[in-house]
């Protein structure tokens, strides 16, 4: 069954009103009620959705069909504030600062998921780092330990060099098909579980 999506009316009164989140989702109760649906969904920004959890909590039976979900925005920037978190002080704080990613005054920022794009534009860039050099120390694993599927390595970087230059959905799903595609992402996923 499709999706529909909807705007409830416009509430005349401040959103950070507790009054106003309550009657948002008095409202969504009425439409849940109206299309005869289980259940539904309601999707917040970071503060809206924190005062509409405090309503829920309050008032637990009331809604308990109600599906409160934070918007993907806050939710990524979550996400990345966990990952500043989490690897920060693993290394990850002057990597980006002395490869010169991210300057010094901004790292802060970056790290707590304040900087949308400069934070994703970082996780992009040292996850390409990364998985580059986990590429150049598999091509020696395999020669030392699975020299046998060479020839598929090189099979396989032809098939790349191809879709390179003549990107298409054909190619690609050529490329996808392909059994030394198959046999070397196994190996890949070998040599990054070791």
């Amino acid at each position: 069954m499709a999706d529909t999506i909807g705007y409830l009316p416009s509430i005349n009164a401040p959103a950070t009103q507790m009054s106003t989140v309550f009657e948002i989702l008095n409202q969504a109760k009425r439409i849940k009620d109206m299309l005869q649906l289980s259940s539904i969904v309601c999707v917040f920004d970071q503060a809206l959705y924190a005062k509409a959890c405090e309503v829920v909590w309050k008032h637990p039976t009331e809604f308990h069909d109600v599906v409160l979900r934070m918007g993907a925005f806050h939710t990524i920037c979550n996400l990345l504030a966990i990952i500043g978190k989490r690897f920060s002080d693993a290394g990850l704080r002057d990597l980006a600062v002395e490869s010169g990613i991210v300057a010094e005054g901004s790292i802060n920022g970056v790290l707590e998921g304040k900087k949308y794009n400069r934070s994703l534009w970082m996780h992009k860039i040292i996850y390409e780092a990364l998985l580059r050099t986990a590429w150049k120390n598999f091509q020696s694993w395999l020669l030392e330990h699975h020299a046998e599927n060479i020839h598929q390595l090189e099979d396989l970087l032809k098939i790349i060099k191809d879709l390179h230059d003549e990107t298409s959905q054909d190619m690609l799903q050529t490329m996808l098909e392909d059994a030394s595609c198959e046999e070397i992402l196994l190996l890949f996923i070998q040599f990054w579980t070791i």
